[in-house]
């Protein structure tokens, strides 16, 4: 009875090969170009939405790599 069949689960990051790297990073970089276009896509929808100093209301006012 002191037999172990229980079975070592891999942790998602814990895989270290070139090719899951490749994924890795590829996914990561069109993530972040997606949302940078849909933020532009949402920036433009507001350009004519404007105060009473005739100011845009609707800016992105930094940005965070």
């Amino acid at each position: 009875m002191t037999r172990n069949n229980t079975e070592e689960f891999i942790c998602l990051g814990s895989i270290n090969d070139s090719l899951t790297d490749l994924l890795r990073t590829g996914a990561k970089r069109l993530i972040q170009e997606t949302i940078e276009l849909e933020l532009q896509a949402l920036l433009k929808s507001y350009s004519n939405v404007i105060d009473h100093s005739r100011r845009q209301t609707v800016v992105c006012n930094s940005y965070l790599p």
